[in-house]
């Protein structure tokens, strides 16, 4: 998998584009901690966009065809615990921008919604912007990406992109530096 389509699994993950795709991207840095538990908590939803954009291109015999419910029971299993950091990340995205018009009263509701009404909200949003943006021709790159990311426990995956934003100088969002513990 190329840096560019790693890269675009990785925005996808952590929920950039789950964001009106006008607003611009946050200045202030997301903390690894925070992206870490957000990529983790939308792997499921990037699977079913995958899914749903990609069920013609797919193979009967691929890996998620194959394996497909196991990988996301993995992920599916933490997404209630990881849900607040994905939250925060959200906020922190919208947030950030300069106050104004559409982009305000979007803050506005995502910071006053009730959480068991936000989550479903973003995880609909979330599921359509990555659906939007995956091009036919890429899926089975993303299907080879996923597979590749299958031994890798959870937690490490999640570690390992928020690490890979920060060597590689993405910067929207960028990742706040590492801090060990």
């Amino acid at each position: 998998m190329t840096i560019s389509a790693l890269r675009s699994v990785v925005l996808a993950c952590a929920m950039a584009v789950a964001v009106q795709p006008q607003l611009a991207l946050a200045t202030q840095c997301i903390e690894q901690e925070d992206l870490a538990d957000t990529v983790i908590y939308a792997v499921p939803l990037l699977t079913q966009a995958l899914e749903d954009k990609c069920s013609g291109e797919l193979s009967p015999d691929g890996f998620l065809a194959r394996e497909g419910d196991a990988f996301i029971a993995r992920y599916s299993v933490q997404r209630e615990d990881r849900w607040p950091a994905a939250s925060r990340t959200l906020v922190s995205l919208v947030g950030s921008r300069d106050k104004g018009g559409s982009q305000e009263t979007f803050t506005e509701l995502i910071e006053t919604m009730p959480q068991e009404s936000l989550q479903p909200f973003v995880d609909g949003l979330v599921v359509q912007e990555i659906a939007k943006k995956l091009k036919h021709q890429d899926c089975t790159n993303f299907e080879r990406g996923l597979e590749l990311l299958a031994p890798v426990p959870v937690e490490n995956v999640g570690s390992l992109m928020a690490f890979l934003f920060e060597v590689s100088g993405v910067e929207n969002p960028s990742v706040c530096p590492y801090r060990p513990e």
